[in-house]
């Protein structure tokens, strides 16, 4: 009697290391839960990525000789290089995912340059309903082989242990358009209002915003705001985990790519946060929003005050984490891959 294994599976993502990439990153920890699920997993590894090095990259991929290609597109590492479209036109017998982590924001030319990797790819995964919806009305024939897989946290799982002080955090990228002025106004809104309250923002600054970040520090000493810089992974996830509250006042409001707060929920934190034209009709009900600083303040109020409802949200922040967990995005994945794996006859090794 033979027993089936799962199909294995080549990842086509690239690494900018020594650098850090939101797509390197993802692909890893997809790899690691795929793995930790039972999947093997080799990574495709070219010496360049570029269009004009696409025979390279198609005897990388095939020297791996899995069952299932699963490509990310695009990746910090093969930028906007045609060599997986390439490669779906000459892949053979193997059959493709796509993850696909950019489309509403592209420009046209390059919608319309998916094409080829889009028709060879049998199954096509995006990271959010409104992906789903803009990739569909350009290539409505696609529909039926489209999954809606999320991203997940970029740091490990923390149980929730708040600080005894009233403890407000904001976490990510030091740069404009991240809310950063509103989050310093509800610091000097409270300041003023005599709370107890202690804010703080994990950042990790970019080089190409310096001079946003110098003044942001300026204005943080005068509100008394602490800025903690370049947390290691570990480190962050322990660091929010002891927060009472995230607070993310993104200007276009919250969405299932916000990596910051499915990092925050991992980590048990309750969570506070905008709506804008980017959060989508599905964003959970059960976060709680607050769209300027004075309504911030109102709602750190009611925490403070209600340690019941405070446990309320955290509750909140821990159902959110589940749908995003590594686990549950590895189950997903693993069930596209097998029914591609499936439709295609491999049936792995």
């Amino acid at each position: 009697m033979t027993v089936a294994t799962d199909p294995s599976v080549t990842m086509v993502c690239g690494t900018i290391k020594p650098f850090w990439s939101g797509t390197d990153d993802f692909s890893e920890r997809l790899t690691a839960a795929l793995r930790a699920a039972g999947t093997a997993v080799n990574w495709a590894e070219p010496t360049r990525w570029a269009t004009d090095a696409f025979m390279e990259v198609r005897r990388a991929i095939r020297r791996c000789g899995d069952d299932v290609v699963v490509v990310q597109y695009p990746t910090d590492a093969i930028g906007v290089s045609l060599s997986p479209h390439l490669y779906a036109l000459t892949k053979g017998a193997t059959p493709i995912v796509t993850t696909l982590h950019e489309f509403s924001h592209a420009n046209p030319l390059r919608k319309a340059s998916l094409s080829v990797l889009l028709t060879a790819s049998a199954a096509v995964v995006v990271t959010t309903q409104k992906e789903f919806d803009a990739l569909a009305r350009w290539y409505p024939w696609l529909r039926g082989r489209m999954a809606i897989i999320p991203i997940g946290p970029t740091v490990p799982a923390r149980e929730w242990a708040p600080s005894a002080a009233f403890d407000v955090v904001n976490y990510g990228q030091i740069r404009a358009q991240k809310g950063l002025e509103t989050f310093l106004e509800c610091a000097r809104r409270a300041r003023a209002a005599g709370r107890p309250y202690r804010f703080t923002i994990c950042g990790s600054p970019v080089p190409r915003f310096a001079d946003y970040a110098e003044a942001l520090e300026a204005e943080a000493r005068d509100c008394g705001v602490t800025i903690e810089k370049n947390l290691p992974k570990d480190e962050l996830a322990d660091r929010l985990a002891r927060a009472s509250v995230c607070y993310f006042p993104f200007p276009d409001g919250a969405s299932f790519r916000r990596s910051s707060i499915l990092d925050a929920a991992a980590c048990g934190a309750p969570l506070l946060t905008t709506t804008g034209e980017s959060t989508p009709a599905d964003f959970p009900s059960s976060i709680a929003i607050a769209n300027s600083a004075q309504d911030a303040l109102a709602a750190l109020d009611r925490w403070a005050a209600d340690p019941a409802a405070l446990r309320r949200a955290h509750d909140n922040s821990a159902a959110y984490a589940a749908r995003t967990s590594w686990p549950t995005i590895a189950r997903e994945y693993r069930t596209v891959i097998a029914k591609v794996a499936e439709r295609s006859g491999r049936r792995g090794p």
